[in-house]
């Protein structure tokens, strides 16, 4: 289990306890901290905009960029590589003596012209690359509107600020699979105030959509239904949040559902509801089908398999089963990411303890978030 300390230190008070304290006293209690890791591991950067980009002679790549990097410390001159540099591009800049994963800047000439430091991408900071777009890793970083030139703390800025611990948890810790409860962990450790938040069920209406289970090895299937959701990129901190915990960021529909796992240890998987032929789910574990899932790779079901929320689309209802296949299914599940405006549904499953099958390379995910995270009947809830 992944623990994002900036978003612990939202749960419960941290102030003034490093990384390394909070670890040592987790691993005292009996919940063992195998590493800590950090986002990003760059020192001495600062936002810079360049003034003005001149392609160097006799070179089909390289620029001579002229950089602010305001008042403190002016207008420097660098050299840079990347396609996407401009004139009035945002940057990051690591100065002379910044030391990166790939080593320490250092003042050079390159084919004759001095330079002045170095202007990064996010992969150059220690960003892992998963996280990138093919567009990230091709060039440098360029910043938004809102980043202050001169501006030292430029990994605040960006989100990539925090350090994240590793916890290996025992048989008998599943329930730090949660950050809630890792939260109320280190609140009793530490004599700590909790700043939990309660959900408010705030809902008008009653759906009419119907669940449950074929198969004895899912004992409890909930959902619930949203109405008049747009999907659109998560907001900043969420996806912050997400990436601090090894999730990548797909758009607010989904990341909901993921940022709900995280928080309360207990797997949701959002489904485009206008795109079934009738409101009717059913877990089934007598399938073999190819399913496409969200993250886009194909994985081949075995019978005994049943549903997760990593493997949503075998959720298929007993009406349309021989409407629909479930390799279609999939995929029109899949393509409510580029949908603007559909009801979801919430579905929540509870496999029985007997359970001892998942999937392919995802089987100790679910595993792991399925059978050990949450107590029986806590489901509906956290819907």
């Amino acid at each position: 289990m992944k623990v994002s300390l900036k978003w612990l230190s939202n749960l419960v008070d941290i102030s003034g306890l490093t990384a390394e304290e909070i670890a040592d006293k987790l691993t005292f209690a009996g919940v063992e901290v195998e590493d800590i890791s950090y986002l990003a591991k760059a020192t001495n950067l600062i936002v810079g905009e360049v003034l003005d980009c001149e392609n160097m002679p006799d070179s089909d790549h390289l620029h001579i960029c002229k950089v602010n990097l305001g008042e403190k410390e002016g207008v420097k001159q660098i050299v840079c590589g990347a396609p996407n540099v401009a004139k009035g591009k945002k940057v990051i800049v690591a100065r002379v003596g910044a030391k990166l994963p790939g080593g320490e800047i250092k003042e050079g000439k390159i084919r004759g012209y001095d330079s002045f430091g170095m202007l990064c991408s996010l992969s150059e900071l220690g960003v892992d690359n998963k996280y990138l777009s093919e567009e990230q890793l091709k060039g440098i970083e360029l910043l938004g509107n809102d980043a202050r030139v001169g501006d030292e703390e430029v990994l605040k800025y960006l989100g990539l600020d925090d350090s994240i611990l590793d916890l290996k948890l025992l048989a008998n810790r599943s329930d730090l699979n949660a950050m809630n409860n890792v939260a109320k962990e280190v609140a009793t450790l530490f004599n700590r105030k909790l700043n939990l938040e309660e959900a408010k069920d705030e809902s008008n209406f009653t759906t009419d959509a119907k669940v449950g289970s074929d198969t004895e090895a899912c004992t409890q299937f909930s959902l619930r239904e949203v109405r008049g959701i747009k999907v659109k990129p998560s907001p900043r901190w969420m996806s912050e949040y997400l990436r601090s915990m090894g999730v990548r960021s797909i758009n607010n529909i989904v990341d909901i559902g993921n940022y709900v796992m995280l928080l309360t240890g207990q797997p949701l998987h959002m489904y485009d509801l206008d795109k079934l032929p009738v409101k009717a789910l059913v877990a089934k574990d007598d399938s073999d089908a190819d399913f496409v899932a969200l993250d886009e790779k194909t994985y081949k079901l075995e019978k005994g398999d049943i549903p997760s929320s990593i493997s949503a689309p075998l959720l298929v209802s007993k009406d349309i089963e021989d409407k629909v296949k479930l390799e279609s299914l999939a995929q029109d599940i899949y393509s409510l990411l580029e949908s603007n405006d559909y009801v979801a549904l919430l579905p929540y499953v509870y496999p029985s303890a007997e359970t001892e099958k998942a999937l392919l390379q995802l089987r100790d995910k679910i595993l792991q978030r399925t059978k050990r995270a949450v107590l029986f009947g806590y489901g509906p809830r956290y819907l």
